[in-house]
């Protein structure tokens, strides 16, 4: 089915299920103008505390519904790889790992 017509509840499921039900939340968004790209996700470490936190910065704007969903669902894979499988973050084969997964649900998986 196609992600416009998906209930929000089974949008949410099926975000759950692509992640095997283990997705933190961020610590904070961030609604700011950027220029080199549509969203990120800014690890915020305190070397004093010895902790760290996640932001979500995205635009204020974006082209259109898909646009927006396509770079949050970026920015989540981000989020899941550095805090579950405490991977770098990087475009490296585990984030592309869900390629498929995203196509499955209308989204396109890029840098």
């Amino acid at each position: 089915r196609d992600l416009h017509v998906r209930s929000r509840r089974q949008r949410q499921m099926c975000i759950r299920d692509r992640f095997k039900d283990k997705l933190n939340n961020f610590n904070d968004i961030k609604i700011k103008k950027m220029n080199n790209c549509s969203g990120q996700c800014v690890e915020n470490i305190s070397y004093y505390k010895g902790t760290s936190f996640f932001t979500l910065e995205l635009k204020p704007k974006y082209k259109n519904k898909i646009d927006f969903l396509n770079t949050l669902s970026h920015e989540m894979l981000h989020l899941w790889q550095q805090t579950i499988m405490k991977d770098t973050g990087r475009h490296n084969r585990l984030f592309f790992s869900y390629k498929s997964k995203f196509k499955k649900l209308n989204l396109t998986l890029s840098y």
